[in-house]
């Protein structure tokens, strides 16, 4: 029996590293925050929300676009719907040569645990799953793009996801 020339291993490879490839191009923060939250609008009116966008239009970044706007959906959804009426959640960038730090803060009433293993064990709730699925997507999103993601409690209440991407990402940012 002759063997093929090429292994299973060598035949497959191709389709596993692009389908592990992000799809990155160069995205203007601003643009996908306010795009993202206009499919709030509704939400954040009818429950009193108050939104504040921090964020230099002249920021971009070389990431995927896609990707960066389902991690805002997903953690905004979270967000929200933790703050039954009335609140504020606040979008923030700041860019400087060190890198860009995109942070979603919010008054959610109550605090929610830091601590990873409880993100991924907790199944207490539909409110923790939220959460889950929110540090989950945020993680996920900032180490593919060669950064971190830090969640803390505010000490005026809430909840802050701040992600922190690295220089060689930013394309532009505000002098």
């Amino acid at each position: 029996m002759r063997r093929p020339t090429n292994s299973f291993k060598e035949q497959i490879f191709p389709f596993i590293t692009n389908a592990q490839r992000k799809s990155t191009s160069t995205t203007n923060l601003r643009r996908a925050i306010l795009q993202v939250l206009d499919e709030f609008d509704l939400k954040i009116s009818s429950q009193g929300i108050q939104t504040s966008v921090d964020v230099p239009e002249s920021v971009e970044a070389d990431i995927d676009g896609a990707m960066f706007c389902s991690t805002l959906r997903t953690v905004c959804r979270d967000a929200i719907s933790s703050m039954e009426t009335g609140g504020e959640l606040s979008l923030t960038v700041y860019a400087d040569r060190n890198g860009i730090e995109f942070e979603i803060a919010d008054s959610r009433s109550g605090y929610l645990s830091t601590e990873k293993e409880h993100w991924i064990k907790s199944t207490s709730s539909s409110e923790s799953e939220s959460s889950r699925n929110a540090i989950a997507n945020a993680q996920h999103f900032a180490t593919t793009h060669g950064g971190s993601l830090k969640v803390q409690n505010c000490p005026e209440g809430g909840a802050a996801f701040t992600i922190c991407l690295p220089s060689s990402i930013a394309v532009r940012h505000a002098a």
